[in-house]
């Protein structure tokens, strides 16, 4: 019931063509909608044959561009959606958060091994 129409909603500068790693999730600023999009990664290595990326840049993409255009007809709410779209992708830009695809990093190595998954070793 609650679809997002992307070719709608979601505002793109003209021109841009950001290819995006993944998406963190959705979060919402003065009743606006933005998808975390992870556009810049590090590769770091492997755990158990999984790739560990450190994320270098985030971008937020509104989804709700209608909203965020009467919004900002207000030059006070313009200045505090901006300041926390700002707040939000330094912080995430500033370094020290990880994703895999295929493996959930947020279980240490211990408890893994202790659950009893060891995921399949490559055959060499």
């Amino acid at each position: 019931a609650n679809k997002i129409n992307l070719e709608e909603n979601v505002h793109v500068s003209e021109g841009e063509n950001t290819p995006v790693w993944t998406c963190m999730g959705i979060t919402v600023f003065l009743g606006v909608r933005f998808l975390i999009a992870v556009t810049n990664v590090k590769f770091l290595g492997f755990i158990w044959n999984a790739a560990v990326y450190e994320i270098l840049e985030c971008k937020l993409l509104c989804l709700d561009t209608a909203k965020y255009t009467v919004l900002c007809r207000s030059s006070t709410t313009k200045k505090q959606l901006q300041a926390c779209q700002k707040m939000f992708t330094d912080t995430l830009n500033w370094g020290g958060f990880y994703f895999s695809y295929s493996y959930d990093l947020s279980h240490t190595l211990q408890t893994t091994a202790d659950s009893g998954f060891f995921p399949p070793t490559p055959q060499t």
